[in-house]
C-alpha cells in the first residue's frame, strides 16, 4: 500500500513538472525594463541601432547569461550578456559599432523596421524568463507573445525614421501601452518627453464663418501644457486668440495652414500642423470690391456686385462689363445668362483673362435693386489707363486718321489711344477727319498685346451719343457739305432763266464784213 502510494506520488509529481517545463517561462514581475528602442535610424539601420534597458529595483542585477532576442515572424537570438551587473536605477545602453555612447557593443542587433505587420524586441534571463516584451506596429500576423506568454494585442505605434519608442512607465506593466513615440531620442539617461500638439479643426468652412480650434486632445505625459499658440499660414495670432479653445474666421477663401504650439511646465514645446480649406457660403456669398480682386490670381473664385455699363457686344461678342461705383471688370456670361445694360447684379465666378485683361467667367447671377451711379473720368496727362480698365472715360482727341473701325489720335495727343467704332454705328463723320477734334465718352478696353509687351488699350463708345463732334467742325463738314448744291442749283436756274429770256427777244442784225470786205446783214 505504502508502495502504491509512492507511486502515484511520483507520477503527479512528474505530470506537474511536465506541464511546468512544457510552458513557456514568463516573469510575473521584471526586474529590468527596456526603456527605449531605436530600430530605425535615418539611412543605414546597420552598426546604428540600439537598446536601452533600466533597473527599476534597489538591488543591482547580475546580467550574466541573460539575452536579447528581435522578431519579425518569430523572436530569434541577437544579444547574450557575458558579465555585467546593472545598479539599482541605473541606464544601460547596448548599441551596434556605431553607436559610441554605447556600455556594451552587439555587433548586429538587427531589429525589424515594422511597416507591414507587428515586430517585437524581448530581454529574457539565463533561465530563458521573458523580463520585458516590445511589440509594435500592427496587425499582429505572427502572433507574436507579450509579457504574459499569450499573444500580443497591445501594441505600440510603428515610428517615424529617427524616431525612438520610449518608455514613459518605468514601473512593471504592459509596456506596449507604455511606450511613445519621440522625436529626440535619449540614449542612455531618462527619457524626455516632448508635450503632444493635437488639435481638431473641420476639413473645410465657409468665408466670415467662426470655426473653432480646438486642442483639447493635447497633453504631456511628465508634467501639464502651460500654453497653447496659434498660427495661420505662418502668423502668430494675438493673445487674445492663444488658449486650448478659440474661435477664428477667415477673410478670404482658399487653402490655409493652421498650426498649434504647445509648451509644457518644463518649458518643451511641440508643435503641429494642419490645412483647411475655406470656400464661399453659397447662400451668403462675401462680396468683394472690383478694385479688391484685380491683384488676385487666375482661377481664384470671387463675387463681385455692380451695374452692367455696356450694352451686350461691347467690348466682344458675349462680353460686358461690371462696375461697382469705384472700379470695373470684363465679365463673360454663361449662353443661358442674360446680363441687361443698367441693370445691377451680384455675380459669382472665376478670374481668368481674354486679350490680356482681367475677366470674370460668371457661373451665377444674382439680379439685385441696388442703384449705382458710376460717372465718367476725366483722365489727364500721364494717367496710365491700364489702371482704368473696365471704367467709363471722357476724352476730347484730335484725330489724324481713320482706319477701318479704328479711329487713331494724333501721336500728340494727351491720351493717344485709338476710338474703336462697333459694327452698329452708322455715324457721319468730317470727311476728311485729319485735325477733328471729337469728343468720346467710352469703356476702356485691352485688345491684345503689342509687339513691344506692352497692352494695346481703346476706348469703345457704347452709344451713338457717346461720340460729340465740336460745333466749329459741324458747321465746316455742313457748310461744304450745303454751299456747294446750293451753287449748282443756282447756276441750274441761272441757266435756264437766261434761255428763256432768250427766245422772248427780238434779234438785231449783226453786221459782218466778208472777204471781199463788204459788210453783209446776218441775223442770229
Amino acid at each position: 500500500m505504502t508502495r502504491s502510494l509512492f507511486t502515484v506520488h511520483k507520477a503527479i509529481v512528474a505530470l506537474f513538472l511536465l506541464l511546468f517545463l512544457s510552458s513557456p517561462l514568463h516573469a510575473s514581475s521584471p526586474s529590468i525594463l527596456i526603456t527605449e528602442l531605436f530600430y530605425d535610424p535615418i539611412g543605414a539601420d546597420s552598426g546604428n541601432e540600439w537598446i536601452e534597458l533600466y533597473n527599476p529595483t534597489d538591488q543591482p542585477v547580475n546580467l550574466k547569461d541573460w539575452y536579447i532576442e528581435a522578431a519579425g515572424t518569430t523572436f530569434v537570438h541577437r544579444y547574450s550578456f557575458s558579465s555585467y551587473f546593472l545598479y539599482p536605477h541605473t541606464y544601460l545602453l547596448i548599441g551596434e559599432p556605431a553607436v559610441t555612447s554605447a556600455h556594451l557593443i552587439a555587433s548586429s542587433l538587427s531589429f525589424q523596421n515594422g511597416g507591414t505587420e507587428t515586430d517585437g524586441v524581448r530581454l529574457v534571463d539565463q533561465s530563458g524568463i521573458t523580463m520585458d516584451t516590445v511589440l509594435y506596429d500592427s496587425p499582429n500576423t505572427n502572433q507574436l507573445p507579450d509579457n504574459s506568454g499569450n499573444t500580443g494585442s497591445i501594441l505600440a505605434s510603428d515610428i517615424p525614421e529617427g524616431h525612438s519608442l520610449s518608455r514613459t512607465n518605468l514601473e512593471p506593466s504592459e509596456t506596449q501601452a507604455d511606450f511613445v513615440d519621440t522625436a529626440e531620442p535619449t540614449p542612455g539617461s531618462a527619457n524626455v518627453f516632448l508635450p503632444t500638439a493635437i488639435f481638431e479643426i473641420p476639413e473645410t468652412a465657409f468665408i466670415n464663418h467662426a470655426i473653432t480650434l480646438d486642442a483639447s486632445p493635447s497633453h504631456d505625459i511628465d508634467g501639464d501644457i502651460q500654453s497653447f499658440e496659434w498660427a495661420i499660414d505662418g502668423t502668430t495670432l494675438s493673445a487674445t486668440l492663444s488658449g486650448e479653445y478659440t474661435q477664428y474666421s477667415f477673410e478670404n477663401t482658399g487653402t490655409f495652414t493652421i498650426t498649434l504650439t504647445v509648451t509644457d511646465s518644463a518649458g518643451l514645446q511641440n508643435t503641429t500642423s494642419s490645412d483647411i480649406k475655406i470656400t464661399e457660403d453659397p447662400d451668403n456669398p462675401v462680396i468683394s470690391s472690383i478694385s479688391s480682386i484685380k491683384t488676385l490670381p487666375e482661377g481664384t473664385s470671387v463675387t463681385i456686385s455692380g451695374v452692367i455699363i455696356s450694352p451686350p457686344g461691347i467690348p466682344t461678342e458675349g462680353e460686358t462689363y461690371l462696375h461697382d461705383g469705384s472700379a470695373g471688370i470684363r465679365v463673360r456670361p454663361q449662353k443661358d445668362q442674360s446680363l441687361e445694360y443698367g441693370h445691377t447684379y451680384r455675380i459669382s465666378g472665376i478670374l481668368d483673362t481674354a486679350y490680356g485683361e482681367l475677366r470674370v467667367s460668371i457661373h451665377k447671377t444674382v439680379e439685385q435693386s441696388e442703384d449705382i451711379s458710376v460717372p465718367p473720368i476725366s483722365p489727364t496727362a500721364g494717367t496710365q489707363l491700364t489702371d482704368l480698365l473696365g471704367s467709363i472715360v471722357s476724352v476730347t482727341l484730335e484725330i489724324e486718321k481713320k482706319r477701318d473701325h479704328y479711329l487713331y489720335p494724333t501721336k500728340d495727343s494727351t491720351l493717344p489711344f485709338p476710338i474703336y467704332l462697333p459694327d452698329s454705328f452708322d455715324i457721319e463723320l468730317p470727311n476728311p477727319i485729319t485735325g477733328t477734334a471729337l469728343s468720346v465718352t467710352g469703356i476702356v478696353s485691352r485688345y491684345g498685346t503689342n509687339t513691344d509687351g506692352s497692352p494695346k488699350i481703346r476706348i469703345i463708345p457704347r452709344f451713338e451719343s457717346d461720340i460729340s463732334i465740336p460745333q466749329s467742325s459741324v458747321l465746316a463738314w455742313t457748310g461744304y457739305r450745303t454751299v456747294y448744291p446750293v451753287m449748282l442749283l443756282g447756276i441750274l436756274i441761272y441757266t435756264t432763266v437766261f434761255v428763256l429770256t432768250a427766245q422772248n427777244t427780238t434779234c438785231k442784225p449783226i453786221p459782218v464784213v466778208n472777204t471781199q470786205g463788204r459788210i453783209s446783214r446776218h441775223t442770229e
